[in-house]
């Protein structure tokens, strides 16, 4: 689809899908269902898809890592997406028209992190925290702890060096 290379509509429901060479006359297809028919949160889930994938399809080439597991990873990666766009309600925000919204999040990302470098990546959200702050809170803690971003870090501190 436009703008999003491994993003395509099968029917209503939207499917992420990524071909690569393993041989000279020998691909790999890998196809998953992003379970959902709203075009919005298919292309945030096929991203997020076509950016992991890039971290083992030089693996699977080099017979590494197999097509099933590499298959069985990123739908774990679209289900573990999928719920933080539940949790955070992603889709109501996107939806509405109020500017008072937008003021609320905002609100929410500046006194999430301001927490965060007060008390630390592990530290808990404080008592009587909001639901959209707790939330909020807690998606960042999880995205400064995740493997990818551990990753992100070490190619930074590398190209640095």
């Amino acid at each position: 689809m436009h703008g999003h290379p491994h993003l395509s509509r099968r029917g209503a429901a939207y499917q992420w899908r990524r071909r690569i060479r393993v041989f000279s006359t020998k691909f790999v297809d890998l196809k998953l269902s992003l379970g959902t028919t709203d075009r919005r949160v298919a292309t945030i889930l096929a991203r997020k898809n076509s950016a992991e994938s890039g971290t083992f399809m030089d693996g699977i080439i080099r017979t590494e890592i197999s097509p099933q597991e590499a298959r069985v990873w990123l739908a774990d990666v679209i289900k573990r997406e999928r719920a933080k766009i539940e949790k955070l309600q992603l889709l109501r925000r996107f939806d509405s028209l109020d500017p008072l919204d937008d003021v609320r999040h905002d609100e929410a990302a500046r006194d999430a992190w301001a927490h965060l470098a007060r008390s630390g990546v592990n530290a808990d959200a404080p008592e009587g925290a909001s639901e959209l702050l707790s939330s909020t809170i807690d998606l960042y803690r999880r995205d400064l702890a995740s493997e990818s971003r551990r990753r992100i870090i070490a190619t930074a501190s590398i190209g640095a060096r």
